[in-house]
């Protein structure tokens, strides 16, 4: 009898003791959550520094355009995963960490830009970590405005802090970068003219052939004036000697290799005459174009990884990785 009472006082202390280490479990969430969100935590550290990887890649040398496309293709996914980090993580310090050890991943990996770390490239990280802080935000926000969670409605706003966050970065990186080649004496062209010569051919073919003269001759009055004894003809052999040099050149050369290099030339002997506080303003305006430019696209590009994020969506609720639960809460009410 006495053996009995033992063993059943030690099934009832073995069932106790479980029972207790199942509190602390719930206590302390030592469940698959913590996993779940170790995952997509990872999966945000990765996309966003490959998309970095990349575009510094790019960066380092601008003929290397093959690297634009997997920088992209990279940031394409950052945006759905980011998307869920933001529904599947329901505390504030744990997605904002997250959000905060992403943007340091992405400013170690863009390493090209380390001769550029002025104050405008880290204001600009600063305001990448605000803006995808406050699309995490708003989401949140209105996730538990509502009754029943609305997944375009959530999805728009956290794209919406993403591509504007995004944007701002590279519209920043860009104006930077762009002041800093008007700043130099000499321009290094070669990394230049690969990726623009396909993008300036165009342009002139549209553009009059009077409106490409008279930019050839601007150029070759501009070579005459830097040279003394030419400097010093009448304006009448001058005016011979650009002629002559223009029917060499020939309007319709212009669209070559060879010549469209000559133009860009031309056009970066033009912006090493430009004032400084100019250049400034120039640079300002060249990132405020890339600006909308982006977030207009983004708009845009957004609508097919929406629909893609919405499968893997439906894809995880149905395998249980993550799941939607009712709660009933009381609410105070102020009625006359």
């Amino acid at each position: 009898m006495a053996n009995q009472c033992t063993v059943l006082l030690t099934i009832k202390d073995q069932e106790l003791t479980k029972n207790r280490m199942a509190e602390l479990i719930r206590e302390k969430k030592f469940d698959s959550a913590i996993i779940k969100i170790i995952i997509l935590a990872l999966l945000g550290l990765i996309t966003i520094y490959y998309f970095g990887h990349c575009l510094n890649l790019f960066l380092a040398d601008f003929s290397q355009t093959r690297f634009l496309f997997p920088s992209f293709l990279a940031l394409a996914v950052f945006l759905i995963v980011f998307f869920f980090q933001v529904v599947f993580i329901r505390t504030s310090w744990q997605i904002n960490l997250i959000i905060f050890s992403e943007a340091l991943v992405l400013t170690f990996s863009l390493s090209s830009l380390s001769a550029f770390f002025s104050k405008p490239i880290l204001i600009g990280i600063f305001l990448f970590f605000l803006f995808l802080a406050f699309g995490s935000f708003s989401a949140k926000r209105e996730i538990n405005n509502t009754l029943k969670i609305n997944f375009l409605t959530t999805n728009r706003v956290v794209f919406g802090g993403a591509v504007t966050a995004f944007s701002l970065l590279l519209a920043i990186i860009s104006g930077v970068i762009f002041f800093n080649f008007l700043s130099q004496q000499t321009f290094d062209f070669e990394k230049l003219i690969t990726p623009l010569s396909g993008i300036t051919e165009k342009i002139l073919k549209i553009l009059p052939s009077n409106f490409i003269r008279n930019i050839l001759k601007g150029f070759i009055e501009q070579q005459i004036n830097s040279d003394a004894k030419l400097k010093l003809l009448p304006e009448a052999e001058r005016e011979k000697i650009i002629e002559d040099a223009l029917k060499q050149m020939d309007a319709s050369a212009i669209l070559k290799g060879k010549e469209v290099q000559i133009f860009l030339q031309g056009l970066g002997d033009k912006f090493l005459n430009i004032p400084p506080q100019t250049k400034i303003y120039i640079a300002a305006a060249l990132g405020l174009t890339i600006f909308f430019t982006l977030k207009g696209v983004g708009v845009v590009l957004t609508w097919p990884l929406t629909l893609i994020a919405f499968l893997f969506y439906e894809l995880l609720l149905a395998t249980n990785f993550a799941k939607i639960s009712i709660e009933q809460t009381n609410k105070e009410v102020i009625s006359l």
